[in-house]
């Protein structure tokens, strides 16, 4: 009799073992699996993608699936860098009227301030994801313009004219804490779309050369950045893409250097005639990589 007990406790045994080495997930509907349970994985390959995962090591899991992990990673680094034309979207008429003003034609001064409003952008940043889809770090920038036209103007007003060649270049430095979130998707991960925003401290030099002068002016101020990006995934660790940006900020004092004179103007309290740098926003469109580690 108790063989006959035995005998169907056997069975069952044997049926529930084959379900579990055997039974794929399609059913799961946990965000962390999101459509990549289709290809497949059993029960215990996902278990082992868990456990893998959590020690950031991919060893002995299979090519097919090592794409599929990235957005099982916990925590990760991500380190960016991108360059692109920037646009100096600050308001510079007062500038241009101050120049007018000194006898400049408005075609010279058009010129001039159409060269200074293109430049140069390059950023790089890096940040620890905390959560899945947002993360800390640091961000550096930097917009770097410059311009030159040959001028012919009366700075006195009294019928001095002075003509010659005028050089002006522009740099921007910045860098701050920053937060970022992205979201991925595709199966295996393609694509992914990023959002940033930064604040902290920006720099700026200002460099002016007419005939034998040469006006330095240099100040800094508190700076925000904000970016949008879409990236392309080369592999699980590399991605190519491109973003927008705008880069806020705004002198309130500058210090002007001419030869061995030094002096700090208050811009709220009085104008320096031919500022050109108190309003720095610059909106740029760059290309880059980004690095998962």
């Amino acid at each position: 009799m108790q063989r006959n007990y035995v005998i169907p406790f056997l069975i069952i045994g044997l049926i529930t073992c084959s379900l579990e080495g055997n039974t794929t997930l399609p059913q799961v509907k946990d965000t962390l699996f999101h459509s990549d349970v289709k290809s497949g994985l059993t029960v215990e390959r996902v278990r082992k993608t868990f456990v893998q995962a959590d020690s950031g090591n991919l060893k002995g899991i299979p090519d097919n699936d090592r794409g599929k992990t990235r957005e099982l990673l916990p925590n990760h680094f991500i380190l960016g860098f991108s360059t692109g034309p920037g646009y100096l979207a600050g308001s510079i008429k007062d500038a241009k009227a101050s120049f007018v003003s000194k006898g400049l034609s408005e075609k010279q001064v058009d010129d001039f301030f159409g060269q200074l409003r293109y430049g140069w952008t390059g950023d790089v940043n890096i940040h620890y994801l905390v959560f899945r889809h947002y993360g800390v770090g640091l961000n550096a920038f930097f917009f770097n313009t410059g311009a030159r036209e040959w001028i012919t103007f009366d700075p006195t007003g009294r019928g001095t004219i002075l003509e010659g060649e005028w050089n002006k270049k522009t740099r921007v430095t910045y860098f701050g804490p920053g937060l970022i979130a992205e979201q991925s998707w595709g199966n295996p991960v393609q694509w992914e779309i990023s959002v940033s925003l930064s604040a902290g401290i920006a720099g700026c030099h200002d460099e002016n050369a007419f005939l034998e002068s040469h006006v330095d002016l240099s100040g800094e101020a508190l700076a925000a950045t904000g970016s949008l990006g879409i990236q392309y995934f080369l592999n699980r660790h590399v991605s190519l893409g491109v973003k927008a940006d705008l880069f806020a900020t705004h002198l309130r004092k500058v210090t002007v250097s001419y030869d061995a004179y030094s002096t700090t103007v208050d811009l709220k309290k009085e104008k320096l005639a031919g500022i050109s740098i108190e309003n720095l926003s610059v909106a740029d469109i760059s290309a880059g990589m980004k690095i998962y580690f």
